[in-house]
């Protein structure tokens, strides 16, 4: 699977990481988030991305959370 962090307003790729299809998506937001670099507003994912570790990651950013609640 291919992971991609874009800035919305410029349709910028800011980080991209690659896995198998057996990865869960929300084990390579440590390594996506790596590769950011600057402010960050918001951030925008589906529900695999929702743990605590990567809503902890975007507080620290000081961004907006926008990831429904895994259920």
């Amino acid at each position: 699977k291919v992971h991609v962090a874009i800035e919305l307003d410029t349709m910028e790729v800011l980080s991209v990481a690659y896995t198998d299809s057996n990865t869960n998506d929300c084990e390579v937001v440590k390594e996506l988030c790596q590769g950011i670099v600057g402010k960050v507003a918001s951030v925008r994912a589906d529900g695999a991305y929702d743990t605590e570790e990567f809503r902890k990651i975007i507080w620290d950013w000081g961004a907006k959370c926008l990831i429904p609640t895994a259920r």
